[in-house]
């Protein structure tokens, strides 16, 4: 978790539950949260602190006020604003869908494609909601450019709507064409699916697994496949997943696309749209999901990134409910690093409705973003150093990898720091007499989990794979087909 998300979250917990970032844009970074008061998701705009100082909070609160009563047909109605330990932030409506650009600019583009600086007319007043303002060194004119093109020297400002237009200068407003709208949703993280579809996606996702369900939401239809990272079970899960339910499924592995080589993810996004019904990457950098999401007309589901992985953790919690009924108020005990796995788990476990503990040495803790929003939320989520602590009475005790893909060259490191963390069975004996062992394999028999654990009577990794199958079409039935939850 940044610094500005933790004083964020830190300020406004008995208002909203701060989630996590949704991208960022100028001078101001966009955050999703949840109205406690009202009981609605809302996306929060935070100028950046330097910007916050140069307008004032005085200044800053006036000015978000008048807008808030204006009635202009473009501009997204303001909700909420204010100071926060030192922070200035609007508070929007969130629309799931929406672009990320529509939630940053909040207004409407002018009417004028050049507009005098200081002006009071409509298409300067609104000037500043477009996009990016860069000045040049030594030019007299501001240029805007899209977010994340590429960006030329000087200083980044973003100005809100209703604080005007910048001093000094001629704006050239370099317009991004109109974009379609977006009738659609994209399943990037655990809570892009509310609490209750979460729980119809897993009862369809039974149904698929019993043989109760025999309609076929993808005929016709295509789901391109990025692997940015390689994978056994998130390849054959979803290819074989869009075939089941009547659809096709493309591989893409990094030869065969631009990305890495010169080409933009938006542009990517953009014409993959133009050819399949859905994306499912599997890569590095969430970000680069994020902006797939952000320029994609269709939808796109995170098949895996260094920050989450929650196809996965569905497909867990699928196999939990196959072996021990409903996952609310069941303890869920994790151990090993506090990676995406880890993540994705806290999400859950607020989302849902169950008890998790996390036992991980020092230096490997979760993201602090996710444990915060997981504790706002009331959840119960314990960080401990004891992997006994936390296995004690436990339902499920589930880990990964101590060295994930791309940390190889930390494995030595890493075999020291988690060596008192490997699943064994004095470790079982610890949990509920039911429990049962869980990994998202691959694992590495003799490191993080025994042999006699994984493949001995308590193990149900073979379902947990097999469930990834299930999950992952009855999230494609969803998004691609339309299935309603």
């Amino acid at each position: 978790m940044n610094s500005i998300q933790q004083r964020l979250t830190a300020a406004l917990a008995d208002r909203y539950r701060v989630t996590r970032e949704r991208g960022a844009g100028g001078m101001a970074t966009v955050y999703l949260a949840h109205d406690l008061k009202h009981e609605r998701d809302v996306a929060i705009k935070v100028l950046h602190p330097d910007l916050g100082a140069a307008l004032g909070a005085e200044r800053f609160l006036a000015e978000s006020k008048t807008t808030a009563k204006l009635q202009h047909p473009h501009i997204r109605p303001l909700l909420d604003s204010g100071a926060a330990d030192g922070l200035l932030y609007y508070v929007m409506p969130y629309v799931r869908g929406e672009t990320l650009r529509a939630r940053l600019t909040m207004g409407a583009r002018p009417t004028s494609r050049w507009c005098s600086t200081g002006g009071e007319s409509s298409s300067a007043r609104w000037a500043g909601s477009v996009g990016v303002w860069r000045r040049s060194p030594g030019a007299s004119t501001l240029n805007r450019f899209p977010l994340r093109s590429a960006r030329p020297s000087g200083r980044a400002v973003c100005f809100p709507p209703h604080l005007g237009t910048p001093a000094g200068g001629r704006i050239v407003m370099n317009e991004p064409p109109p974009r379609a709208d977006r009738p659609h949703r994209d399943f990037l993280n655990i809570a892009d699916f509310s609490p209750a579809e979460t729980f119809a996606l897993l009862t369809l996702a039974e149904r698929m697994r019993t043989g109760g369900y025999h309609e076929k939401p993808l005929a016709g239809k295509a789901l391109a496949m990025l692997f940015m990272k390689s994978s056994t079970r998130t390849r054959m899960s979803f290819e074989v997943g869009a075939i089941q339910l009547g659809g096709t499924a493309h591989f893409l592995s990094p030869r065969d696309v631009q990305i890495g080589r010169g080409e933009p993810i938006a542009d990517t996004a953009r014409v993959l749209s133009r050819y399949v019904h859905g994306i499912m990457i599997r890569t590095f950098a969430h970000q680069d999901v994020v902006e797939l999401a952000e320029y994609a007309s269709v939808p796109v589901i995170n098949g895996l990134t260094d920050l989450s992985h929650p196809c996965q953790i569905l497909a867990d919690i699928m196999t939990v409910q196959q072996h021990l009924g409903d996952i609310r108020g069941k303890t869920v005990a994790w151990i090993g690093d506090g990676n995406n796995m880890a993540n994705s788990w806290i999400e859950a476990a607020a989302h849902l409705g169950f008890a998790l503990r996390v036992a991980c040495p020092e230096g490997f803790d979760p993201e602090e973003s996710f444990i915060a929003s997981a504790r706002a939320r009331g959840a119960d989520v314990r960080l401990l150093r004891d992997p006994r602590e936390a296995a004690r009475g436990a339902d499920v005790i589930t880990t990964d990898v101590w060295a994930s893909m791309g940390q190889e060259e930390e494995q030595a490191r890493r075999a020291l720091a988690f060596a008192l963390y490997q699943v064994d069975n004095d470790l079982m004996e610890l949990a509920s007499p039911s429990a049962i062992f869980l990994h998202c394999l691959p694992a590495h028999r003799g490191e993080e989990v025994t042999a006699d654990v994984i493949d001995g009577p308590q193990s149900r990794v073979w379902d947990e794979a097999e469930n990834r199958l299930h999950i992952q079409k009855a999230i494609m039935a969803a998004l691609m087909g339309h299935v309603p939850l």
